[in-house]
């Protein structure tokens, strides 16, 4: 085994036969462009690393020079594909799945890195360690002297502008193999933009990344370069169009060699107060129209004989009471801390017991959002409330780009500074660093503290426009028809928790 110098970061790493990063290059008929990306690999300050090379069934002399390599440095690794892919997409696939590190760097052939490349980058996602990736900025070089070289600076981390246009090259990164993998990796679907599509489905997973602010990547232009290959579609206006609309790809590759471990498991918590005929109702409808498999829980508070009775005897509907009236947070709470908590959930939905599902397949269609964007926290569209017909008022965040209305993928959403709580569904991770304040008022606070919250954490409220529900028999008739029930559950004024809490 050849020597390997390891430079100390601001943690030591002693070096095993473990790597902690897999550098996996790609290339195709480019035999002297990839013996420079190798030595650049080789020539680093940071040494615990592997190479994995993958050659998309290059014709010339690229396996002879990765062979001859490997006589004097036994870390590179070489996979010789059978039939030429004709783009990076499924050959950057097959080194993801070859590498051995829990963190990649990749690198194009015709690409070189600076010394102090992969030294850096490890030492902002130390630095980082709620980043998943991290990213440097480039030096551009134009080889036939046509134009100016200089540098390419990259944007700060901002999702937002990656719905416009892509300002990360893959040569930049060091990302978490097991991120790749959940995302299915490079969209094989995809000649053109499959980078910028990755970094799309990265931000819309929820992901977060660093910018590393030091030219790190040496990117040379080319007369054999791959943009220049695969032509962009041209619009009426003459201008090259996307091969794939950021806002209508979901989280995961559309095409991949990547095999998917899971869809999204969802769990469902409905909480009620008597008002039995109600439950029956909200479950019967929530069954028949979900159009999705999903994990059922009722909380009873001041839970009856009758109703503990009814509840047990619904096939797959988990059960836990309280004596007494202890209010919707502290169920929402032990939902969250006894069911959901380790269990390999995605999504929570939190329904009160006088919500009747109106919409064909409505869990479907949430499922289907949230695998467009894991950062939304939605409702559907409620009928029947007495002061807010559908919902909170739709008023969009303009200081934070986001309007009033808006699609994703197919759906069509309205976007409110609050959203009530008849039916909501998250991410569950959501939860991670939150709770419910429990000593608040019983009724009507807990979408308060959410909306609040999900603000603060990053999260986008919305209402699903497309999809309804109804409040039982609307607000007038509940009250109409049992006004002592009604005037209990009123008994929390959410004007007074608005005021505390300055909302």
């Amino acid at each position: 085994m050849a020597p390997r110098l390891l430079l100390p970061l601001s943690l030591e790493i002693i070096m095993t036969e473990q790597p902690l990063v897999s550098v996996v290059v790609t290339t195709f008929n480019r035999a002297k462009r990839l013996k420079n990306a190798i030595k650049s690999i080789q020539e680093q300050t940071f040494q615990n690393f592997e190479i994995i090379v993958v050659d998309d069934a290059s014709t010339d002399d690229t396996e002879k020079v990765v062979k001859k390599l490997q006589q004097k440095d036994d870390h590179i690794k070489y996979i010789k594909r059978k039939e030429n892919w004709g783009c990076h997409s499924r050959p950057k696939n097959d080194g993801i799945l070859a590498s051995n590190a829990k963190l990649v760097a990749l690198l194009d052939d015709d690409n070189t890195y600076r010394k102090d490349h992969l030294q850096a980058l490890l030492k902002a996602k130390e630095q980082n360690p709620d980043v998943q990736m991290v990213y440097g900025d480039r030096w551009q070089k134009i080889e036939d002297g046509s134009g100016q070289s200089g540098p390419a600076f990259s944007s700060e981390w901002h999702p937002m502008i990656l719905q416009y246009k892509n300002y990360i090259d893959t040569s930049d990164i060091l990302i978490e193999k097991q991120v790749l993998l959940d995302l299915g990796g490079f969209d094989e679907s995809l000649k053109k933009f499959a980078d910028w599509n990755l970094f799309v489905r990265f931000a819309k997973a929820g992901y977060r990344a660093k910018r590393v602010p030091l030219i790190l990547t040496d990117y040379t232009f080319h007369a054999g370069m791959a943009q220049l290959k695969h032509k962009s579609l041209v619009g009426p206006d003459g201008q090259p169009l996307p091969t794939f609309q950021p806002h209508e790809c979901k989280t995961y590759a559309k095409k991949s060699i990547i095999e998917r471990k899971k869809f999204p498991k969802v769990a469902i918590l409905t909480v009620m107060w008597h008002r039995l005929d109600y439950t029956k109702r909200t479950v019967e409808s929530m069954k028949a129209k979900a159009g999705y498999d999903f994990d059922h829980v009722i909380a009873i508070n001041e839970a009856t004989k009758e109703e503990s009775d009814w509840v047990s005897s619904q096939k797959g509907v988990g059960l836990f009471t309280e004596e007494e009236n202890v209010g919707v947070p502290k169920m929402y709470n032990r939902f969250i801390d006894e069911f959901v908590k380790g269990k390999d959930y995605d999504i929570v939905v939190l329904t009160d017991n006088d919500c009747e599902f109106m919409s064909e397949d409505w869990l479907a269609k949430i499922v289907d959002l949230y695998e467009r964007n894991k950062k939304f926290i939605v409702s559907p569209y409620v009928e029947g409330l007495r002061d807010n017909p559908g919902g909170s008022p739709r008023v969009g965040h303009q200081n934070l780009g986001i309007p009033q209305y808006a699609y994703v993928g197919k759906h069509f959403l309205g976007f409110p500074h609050h959203m009530g709580n008849i039916c909501q569904a998250m991410p569950v991770g959501f939860w991670d660093n939150f709770r419910l304040d429990e000593n608040t008022f019983k009724h009507g606070t807990q979408s308060f503290q959410i909306s609040k919250a999900a603000m603060e954490h990053g999260f986008v409220l919305a209402y699903m426009e497309q999809v309804k529900v109804e409040h039982m028999d609307t607000t007038a008739g509940q009250k109409e028809k049992d006004p002592k029930a009604f005037d209990a559950s009123q008994n929390a004024k959410t004007e007074k928790y608005e005021s505390k809490h300055n909302i």
